[in-house]
Formats: C-alpha cells, sequence, structure tokens
C-alpha cells in the first residue's frame, strides 16, 4: 500500500471472506459456551472481492493504484507478481506461495460457506468491517 502498487489474482471478481484475528478469538471465546458447536464451525467477517477492496484501499489513500492482474495460467506456472520480498525467505518460494494463494482465491477456497457461520449465532459480536480496519491503520497516513 505504501507504494500505491497491487498484485491481483485473476479478474479481481472472485469472492473471498476475510476476518480480522481479534474478532476470531471474540467469535470463540464465545462459542466456547455454547451447548451446539458444530463440527466444522466458521467465524467470517466481511465477504468481499479483491477489486472492491482495492477501491475501498485507493479511497483511503487517496491515490489510484498501478494494478497488475495474473492470470489463473500464470500462477499454474507460479509466476505470480510478487511486489515485496520478505527477509529470510527465497524469491522463488515467495512467488510460490503467493502463486498458490492466487490459485485459491480464484478457485474459490478463500470464500467461506454461509453455513455452519458462528458469526451469525452471535449477532451482538460486531466484527471489524474492512472499512473500518483501512480508516484505523492507513487513514491518518499520508498519500
Amino acid at each position: 500500500m505504501e507504494n500505491h502498487k497491487a498484485s491481483i489474482p485473476g479478474t479481481g471478481n472472485e469472492p473471498l471472506t476475510v476476518t480480522y484475528t481479534v474478532d476470531v478469538s471474540r467469535f470463540i471465546v464465545r462459542a466456547l459456551d455454547d451447548k451446539d458447536w458444530p463440527e466444522f464451525s466458521i467465524v467470517a467477517g466481511s465477504d468481499i472481492t479483491l477489486n472492491e477492496a482495492l477501491a475501498k484501499v485507493e479511497k483511503v489513500r487517496g491515490k489510484k493504484f498501478n494494478v497488475t492482474y495474473d492470470s489463473e495460467e500464470k500462477l499454474k506456472n507460479n509466476q505470480s507478481t510478487v511486489l515485496l520480498g520478505y527477509e529470510g525467505v527465497a524469491p522463488d518460494e515467495v512467488q510460490w506461495l503467493d502463486s498458490m494463494f492466487g490459485r485459491m482465491i480464484i478457485g474459490g477456497w478463500l470464500s467461506m460457506p454461509k453455513e455452519n457461520r458462528i458469526s451469525e449465532k452471535h449477532p451482538d459480536i460486531i466484527p471489524l468491517t474492512v472499512d473500518e480496519l483501512l480508516a484505523k491503520y492507513w487513514g491518518a497516513k499520508s498519500n
């Protein structure tokens, strides 16, 4: 976000589910008191596409981003567009991991089903939205 660049797998219109880690813990603590806890339980904050997330980021940052879309074909060949490296991790490993997550997004594996969402059982717990998270952590930063 600092460099106003984005790398997006697929078309960017594939849905995925995101949840702030603090909210995950809040729901799990509450679920521990539930008598009925399904074997498969899902905590879901927001369902969003990467294009929707990008539009929100651009609004908060006040600037359009330079966006690269990586096709499924590119990702199958581990040729994702990596925007930054990670200390102690080889560049090819970063690219492989980035490509794997891109394929998971395109394949719908990161879009959680509506069934068994424990977040629906506890409407009094309001998860942090993408907009709130961006405003909290990026709203005050200079463009």
